[in-house]
Order: structure tokens, then C-alpha cells, then sequence
């Protein structure tokens, strides 16, 4: 047919452009040649179609001209097609050793991103674009591929995907500068970066001109490009009325991506970061003009539970914070229950608690600032009222001074052999009472914990050694899934843990704890480990495992495991080591067997209690790692160095982390969700 000569010509004469003079003058001579013999196929081929209309038994030789031509056609558009693909492979490979080879040449020594700087004009090739970002990578001879954001891509306005589809091929060389470098990452544009104005040139209340560039409704906010030499400025939901609440779900309504809005820049931050408003903000008050206990109406913009407070809008230059200790006057505020107490955007009545170096503090209620009084310390000793009954700890809420305290019933008396029932009655007939009561614990998040004895004779958690020997009553089995096991109370300032898996130097205590040990009793325990204000125990005698400095990698060893945790996902074997081993889900097999591995393995034929052999693969001061496998002929990290090319099989997959085995003692470690992974991340899950 007419396509297919045009289509078969037309690789033959890509070929003669692509190809050495030697290929090129065969593949002339072929178009010659077919030139010729196709007029003949075409002529043949119509006999030889009338004389099979009319029923003809034997065939003319023009028909056999038109088979034989036909078979020519055919080879010669096959040898097309393998000549232009193979061209195809070539130009492929040599693309990719021109890029390692501009890597490997653009990397320092110690295989970091060379020396960029903010401004400088480069020659890069897209590589891929990337809708989901919006932007595409572009390589520029750096360790790594740089980002260009489609909000980099034009000046004044807004590029969105259809343009940069529009304007950008993989493949296309482009002139970028580059416009920041944050956290190893290369941030380009496809202008002139130099004429942006730095941080330093914006004063507060400047009205500008900006383009919205992306919504965020996790901060919640958007995303501005007003000419700022970094990244576009941020416009905060809670600074998109200057009286009134924006919700992130309404925020679209107020801007759009691609708009054009009038700002006003409300904030600069110490590391250079640009805050805006849509409203003018000169008329706002600045902080030195507020005074301690003046009364204000506020509005609850944002909860800060990592921060323990809340940013309140009181018509200030700044936001105001709102600590979760100026909350409540009756009980302690946290992070997790601030909710309970304050919404965004909820309308309140806050009092200038203090203001320090431009920044307001508030509270919800007049007066002196709601902190842990002073004589709450652990060993004083105070006067309270009990006010109910807790089921669940089992013990009483105790008031002191407005704070509500926990007075458990182990701690009723100093004799460890205390019954709980018992304990209960004599606290409810105590409801409602006064009663003289000693502070035994504070904890973390500020609960306090009471005591009816003197508990100045207890002992520090830090004055305990390990492979100490005690005394202990079992006072409480504890109800936590991680750790399974028993509280003992040794004359520590708070009952020390004892895990099921310390219950028996060797095997594990699954069977034998089925009859558990009942409150009360006495056991002699040693002191297997002191962490973090936490005394862990032992039912044996620690002195006789070894330090973790004895053990070397590549050891064989027997051990038991004695825990699994599916969410790491890893399990903890006991070695008989100073403190029990790690076994990470990746160290489980030599072989790839893709990301099912750790369910097969773990669930189908590991469990707790098991005996198995392990090798130890790597030593850290408070840990080792184990492997199921050998490592003693394994490559010590080490030994690898920065861009050099190894063979690795996938052995398991976790969320956005692939762990991929190298030969080395440990797995390495993939990040699916880095730029120069997202095109293989697919593969890799699979």
C-alpha cells in the first residue's frame, strides 16, 4: 500500500542520515532497488487478485513477480526497523553514560551537590515531567537531578501543567537559573532570578501584587509568588479576614490558584520567611502597646499541639500565643485536650499575660499565669480532698489547690501486700474527706501521683546499677500490648516493669507466665536496665550475659524471640546479651522475594517464642542487629563508596521504603518518594 512504502522509505532515509557511509550506501541501494521492484509487486499483485477473482486455477507470472516482490518489501522494511531501533538503543545508552559521567564528574569527594549558587545561569535537558508536583526534573550536571516547579517557570502569571506540557519536552535543552537550594535539593526557574528582591529589602505592611501558585490545606494556607529571591511566600487561612475565622474548606473561595490578589506582608521570621495577609495591616496595633492584664477579645486561628498552645487574632501585628498551662484553672492542659477547651475559630476572652521581644502572650482567665505550683515537688508533703473514685487505674482523684492528682490504691499503704479491694472501700469511705497525702511521681505531660506514706526514704531511678539484686512485690500486671508484664514495687520512687520477656534466661515465658504471678507475691529480681527514668527488671541473674561490646559481626548465634512488632516491622531476640537484639524485617532472608517477604515470613513461620539462628550484622553502643542469614562474607558498609554502581534485589517494601539487599551486612535503604525514584517506584512495588 501507499502507507506502508512511505512509512518503509521513510526509515530508510532516517537510517542514511544516523548510519556510518558503509550502512548508508547498502541502505540507498535497497530504496533503489525497491523503487523499481514495488511499480512490478503492485502491477503483479493486481493480475494475480483478477485471475483469483475469476476462479483461475494457475496463477500468471506476473503473480509470481507480485508474491516474490511482496516478500522483498517485507524483508526490507524488517531490516528498516531493526537498524532505526538499534539506533534507538544507541542514542539511549549513550545518553545515560553521558549523564553518569557528568555526575560522577560534578560530585566533590565526599559525594555532595557541588558548589551552586543562587543566581547562576546553567544549560540543562529535561529528563521527566511531573504533574504530581507540578514541575519537572531537570539534569544540569549535579549529583542529582534538579526540580523546576511550574511556579518557576514564568515570571509574572502562573504556569499550570497544560502550559508546562505545552512548553517542555523530555529531552528539550532549556536555560534555567538556579533559585534556591534548600536541604540538598536544587530549586530552578526558567528566568532571570537576579533582579528578585531578597528577604531583607520587604518592610512590614508593603502592599504587593502576587500570583497564588498552590493551595495547602495541611498548613492551611497559600502559596504567593510575589518576587522573592527563595520560595513563594506564605498566606496563612487565619490571615484571609482580619475579623473572622477562615476555614481550610472555605479557603478556595477566597483564592484560587493562578489568581492575581493584592497582599500585604504581615510577618518576616528570622530565617527569612515571608508572611501575608489579605487585608492592609498598618492600622494593627504593635505589641509595645499592649499592657499585662489588658483584656481582649480573640480569635482561636490554630491548635499547636507540638507546641502546647494555640495562635489567637487580637487585631496585633503579630499573632498572639496561648499556652495550653493559661487554659484552665481547674486542670491540667495538654496537647491532646486542648481541643476540649478552645476550637479555630472560636470568639474568646484572653488577658495579656506578658510581652516578650515582640511576641504577645495570653491567657483565659485574669491573674498570675496557671503553672505547676511551686511546692508540688516529689517527697513534699500536702493537704487535699479526694474527690471520686477511678476504676480504671484503680484509685481516687484527689484535689489540692484547684489541681486534680491521682492517688493510686497500690500506694495507700508502704506494704507492698496490699489488697485493692480493700484499698477501694477505705478511699470511698474517705470521699469527700481531707486527708494529708505525699507526692510520689510527676510525670512528663504533668499529672502528678500521690501517695499516703512518706515517700522521701524511696530511691532515685537513676541510684539503681545494673545486675543489682532485690527484693520486689508485685503490685500491678501491666495492661500495655508492647510490653507485656508485671509493675514490682522495689522501693524505687515509682514501680518498676518487668516484660515477660525477662521472666527466663533462656526460652521464652509465654506457657510458663499462662499461670502469672500473682499480686503480691515476693520475687527476688535483678536490675537488667535503667532507661529513660524506667527501671527494667529480670526474674535471673543479669551479671552473667555479655556486654555488647564482646559480640563481633558475622557471629553465629542461638536466640529466641520473644517479641514482634508488624509496624516497624522487626522482632527482638534474646541473645543473652546485655539488652535484647533487633531483627529488622529486611534481615530476614538473602533472597528477593518482594514485598510480601515480611508477612509470609514473620506471620507463617516466625512467632513468638521460637528458637532460631542468627548472625549479628552490625554493633552500636545500646544495640545489635541481627540477620537470619550469614554475614560473615558480606561487605561491611563501609566499603562502598558514593556512586559506585552495585546489584541489589528488593526484599521488602514498607510504605514509601524499599530496603534492597547489596551484599552488605545491612540492606540498603531506597526512598520511594525521592524525585530521582518516582519513575521506578512502581516497578519496585510490584
Amino acid at each position: 500500500s501507499h502507507w506502508a512504502q512511505e512509512t518503509l522509505f521513510r526509515r530508510l532515509r532516517r537510517c542514511l542520515l544516523l548510519w556510518p557511509p558503509p550502512v548508508s550506501r547498502h541502505v540507498q541501494s535497497l530504496e533503489n532497488m525497491l523503487q523499481l521492484r514495488i511499480v512490478k509487486a503492485c502491477a503483479g499483485h493486481a493480475v494475480g487478485h483478477q485471475n483469483r477473482r475469476l476462479g483461475c486455477e494457475r496463477a500468471s507470472p506476473a503473480a509470481d513477480r507480485s508474491q516474490n516482490s511482496t516478500s522483498v518489501f517485507c524483508k526490507a522494511g524488517v531490516i528498516a526497523f531493526l537498524l532505526d531501533r538499534s539506533h534507538r538503543r544507541r542514542k539511549i545508552l549513550s545518553s545515560k553514560r553521558e549523564v553518569i559521567s557528568r555526575r560522577k564528574a560534578s560530585a566533590t569527594a565526599d559525594g555532595s551537590i557541588p558548589c551552586f549558587q543562587p543566581g547562576v545561569r546553567l544549560k540543562g535537558t529535561v529528563i521527566s515531567l511531573n504533574p504530581g508536583i507540578p514541575g519537572a526534573f531537570v539534569e544540569v550536571g549535579a549529583s542529582k537531578p534538579c526540580l523546576l516547579r511550574c511556579c518557576n517557570m514564568l515570571q509574572m502569571g502562573y504556569a499550570d501543567v497544560q502550559w508546562m506540557d505545552q512548553c517542555l519536552s523530555v529531552g528539550s535543552i532549556v536555560d534555567v537559573w538556579v533559585r534556591e537550594i534548600s536541604k540538598g535539593q536544587i530549586f530552578l526557574a526558567l528566568y532571570d532570578v537576579n533582579s528578585l528582591r531578597p528577604p531583607s529589602s520587604f518592610r512590614f505592611g508593603e502592599s504587593l501584587q502576587g500570583t497564588v501558585v498552590s493551595l495547602n490545606p495541611e498548613i492551611p494556607g497559600a502559596f504567593v509568588e510575589i518576587g522573592l529571591t527563595t520560595s513563594p511566600c506564605l498566606l496563612p487561612c487565619s490571615n484571609m479576614l482580619q475579623t473572622g475565622y477562615v476555614d481550610k474548606r472555605w479557603m478556595d473561595q477566597f483564592v484560587q490558584v493562578g489568581s492575581t490578589v493584592d497582599v500585604w506582608v504581615r510577618e518576616i521570621s528570622d530565617d527569612g520567611q515571608i508572611y501575608l495577609a489579605l487585608f492592609d495591616v498598618n492600622p494593627l496595633r504593635p505589641p509595645s502597646t499592649f499592657k499585662v492584664g489588658e483584656r481582649l477579645k480573640g480569635t482561636i486561628v490554630t491548635l499547636e499541639p507540638a507546641s502546647l498552645g494555640a495562635f489567637v487574632e487580637i487585631g496585633a501585628e503579630r499573632r498572639a500565643f496561648l499556652h495550653a498551662s493559661r487554659m484552665s484553672k481547674q486542670k491540667y492542659v495538654d496537647g491532646n485536650s486542648m481541643s476540649q477547651i478552645v476550637q479555630p475559630g472560636c470568639v474568646v476572652d484572653v488577658w495579656v499575660h506578658s510581652v516578650t521581644d515582640g511576641s504577645i502572650y495570653l491567657s483565659l482567665y485574669e491573674g498570675t499565669p496557671w503553672l505547676l505550683p511551686r511546692k508540688f515537688k516529689v517527697g513534699n508533703r500536702l493537704r487535699g480532698t479526694v474527690l471520686s473514685m477511678v476504676s480504671e487505674l484503680p484509685g481516687a482523684r484527689v484535689e489540692i489547690d484547684g489541681w486534680q492528682c491521682l492517688l493510686p490504691c497500690r500506694d495507700t499503704t508502704q506494704d507492698c501486700n496490699v489488697d485493692v479491694n480493700a484499698a477501694l472501700v477505705d478511699l470511698v469511705l474517705l470521699e469527700g474527706r481531707s486527708i494529708d497525702v505525699w507526692i510520689r511521681d510527676i510525670s512528663d505531660d504533668g499529672q502528678v501521683y500521690l501517695a499516703l506514706y512518706d515517700v522521701k526514704a524511696l530511691r532515685e531511678p537513676r541510684s539503681f546499677e545494673v545486675g543489682e539484686r532485690l527484693k520486689g512485690t508485685v503490685v500491678l500486671v501491666s495492661k500495655d500490648p508492647k510490653i507485656p508484664g508485671y509493675l514490682v514495687e522495689i522501693g524505687a520512687r515509682k514501680p518498676c516493669l518487668l516484660p515477660c520477656s525477662n521472666l527466663l534466661q533462656s526460652g521464652y515465658a509465654e506457657e510458663w507466665t499462662n499461670q502469672s504471678l500473682p499480686v503480691g507475691s515476693v520475687v527476688d529480681v535483678w536490675v537488667r536496665e535503667v532507661s529513660k527514668g524506667q527501671v527494667y527488671l529480670a526474674l535471673y541473674d543479669v551479671n552473667s550475659l555479655r556486654p555488647l561490646s564482646s559480640f563481633r559481626v558475622g557471629e553465629s548465634l542461638k536466640g529466641t524471640i520473644i517479641h514482634i512488632d508488624p509496624e516497624i516491622p522487626a522482632a527482638y531476640v534474646e541473645v543473652g546479651a546485655a539488652r535484647p537484639c533487633f531483627l529488622h524485617g529486611s534481615q530476614m532472608s538473602r533472597d528477593a522475594v518482594g514485598g510480601t517477604m515480611l508477612t509470609d515470613v514473620v506471620f507463617g513461620g516466625l512467632e513468638e517464642g521460637l528458637e532460631l539462628q542468627v548472625w549479628v550484622a552490625s554493633i552500636a553502643p545500646q544495640r545489635i542487629e541481627l540477620a537470619l542469614f550469614d554475614t560473615s562474607p558480606c561487605r561491611w558498609p563501609d566499603t562502598f563508596s558514593f556512586g559506585e554502581h552495585v546489584l541489589g534485589a528488593v526484599v521488602l517494601v514498607k510504605g514509601s521504603n524499599a530496603y534492597i539487599d547489596v551484599g552488605a551486612t545491612r540492606t540498603a535503604f531506597l526512598d520511594l518518594q525521592h524525585p530521582d525514584n518516582q519513575g521506578r517506584s512502581a516497578d519496585i512495588v510490584a
